[in-house]
């Protein structure tokens, strides 16, 4: 069984499309799937454990399926997760794709596939109408989020003073150094944040030096493959509404998010709406003064607190890519 996915990361775009699909490359491959990720530069750093990747040479977008046929002859199953490629790349690959799984978050475009995953709670069947083929099957809302199995294994109990700063793999806008600038502003006792930045994040000696200054206790994690643990030990956090939203919600951790990006609003009014989150608005419109109080206000409210973390564990229970893989071999079956 041979599984090619295809995606990117960079500064940019971000690294989550990635990071899921490198998720649902080891549970697929925990039942014997061959996996290929297919990438364009700059091409990611994968681990061992991940899928083999094939590197694309600088191409027309047009030119892809045929590159790609003449290198692997015939894949089971693609698994596509791209913004940047359309609808005529899709019905390209149909010759020598035996299915095609769509990973989405928008809901805003054609897509020929026989299966799509959309972990956003903001969209139903119906938001797809006339946009995928008759019997395409849909995999929808947070219980199918694309997450490490350890964030179904772990639960956030540590003290609300102890924030997770994460605003995903790339950060191009540094909103964690406006993060802990904001937090400077509490002004409380025991305050101390966890911050995890990921390979594409591009300001890392200068968060180092601004750590230094602040007065409280920054611990900086760089590429880290502990994101659950260290978010397990904090009882606030402090992002945006991107695949980490989900990885917060399954450990259960209150979150004050802003948006980086238009499709991350879906996601961020669906989590406040549902009290796991709390939103403060788009990137650039957010005023350091307004999260510094609202993490004031919500250390004084240990019961709110508590209500947020019951509400996000009710949304996602961390065990997604599971089923997106037993649906991904059904599909093949």
């Amino acid at each position: 069984m041979r599984v090619l996915f295809r995606a990117d990361g960079s500064p940019e775009i971000g690294l989550g499309h990635l990071y899921r699909c490198q998720a649902l490359a080891e549970a697929l491959m925990t039942f014997g799937a061959e996996c290929l990720l297919a990438a364009a530069e700059p091409w990611p750093d994968l681990d061992g454990a991940g899928p083999e990747l094939v590197r694309l040479p600088r191409l027309d977008p047009a030119a892809e399926p045929a590159w790609l046929e003449a290198r692997l002859s015939r894949v089971d199953l693609l698994i596509f997760d791209h913004y940047g490629l359309d609808l005529a790349w899709l019905r390209a690959v149909r010759s020598w794709a035996g299915r095609v799984a769509a990973l989405d978050d928008q809901a805003g475009r054609a897509l020929d596939c026989d299966l799509l995953l959309n972990a956003s709670p903001a969209f139903s069947a119906g938001s797809y109408q006339g946009l995928v083929p008759d019997g395409c099957r849909f995999l929808l809302g947070p219980r199918f989020a694309l997450l490490r199995p350890e964030f179904g294994r772990l639960r956030a109990q540590g003290p609300a003073s102890r924030v997770f700063v994460g605003f995903g793999g790339a950060d191009p806008g540094d909103e964690t150094a406006k993060a802990l600038e904001a937090l400077t502003l509490v002004g409380r006792p025991g305050l101390a944040a966890v911050v995890a930045v990921g390979a594409a994040y591009p300001r890392l000696e200068r968060l180092r030096d601004l750590a230094r200054e602040l007065p409280f206790e920054v611990e900086i994690h760089s590429a880290t493959d502990r994101v659950a643990e260290l978010m397990a030990g904090c009882g606030l956090s402090l992002g945006a509404a991107g695949g980490m939203a989900w990885e917060r919600c399954a450990l259960g951790l209150p979150a004050l998010i802003w948006t980086l990006a238009p499709n991350q609003e879906p996601n961020a009014a669906a989590l406040d709406r549902a009290g796991a989150a709390i939103c403060l608005g788009r990137a650039g419109t957010v005023a350091l003064a307004k999260v510094a109080q609202t993490v004031s206000d919500l250390l004084d409210q240990p019961d709110r607190l508590a209500a947020m973390s019951d509400r996000a564990r009710a949304l996602c229970d961390g065990r997604g890519v599971a089923r997106a893989a037993r649906a991904c071999l059904e599909l093949l079956s």
